[in-house]
């Protein structure tokens, strides 16, 4: 639940492209929470990169099934995609 509240406020607050979103997410996630290390966080972000889709979008489903597997992936996606409509 904290992961999409997370990706809710900075989907609110940003400003810019797709890639201001890994700048806020390492600080929530690698430096505040510690969910992740920053080895982590560089393997999260060159995976988004190279998917196809918005690299907001990929990071949160890498970070969701991190931390709960593919339900938290789909959350993730949920929460990301269905947002904008």
């Amino acid at each position: 639940m904290e992961n999409i509240h997370i990706h809710t406020v900075s989907e609110c607050i940003h400003f810019g492209g797709g890639y201001v979103i890994v700048t806020l997410m390492k600080k929530k996630f690698v430096d505040e929470y510690r969910w992740i290390g920053e080895d982590e966080m560089l393997d999260l972000v060159a995976i988004a990169q190279s998917s196809p889709g918005a690299i907001a979008v990929n990071g949160a489903i890498v970070v969701g099934y991190k931390l709960a597997g593919i339900p938290g992936a789909l959350v993730a996606i949920l929460e990301r995609s269905c947002r904008p409509l």
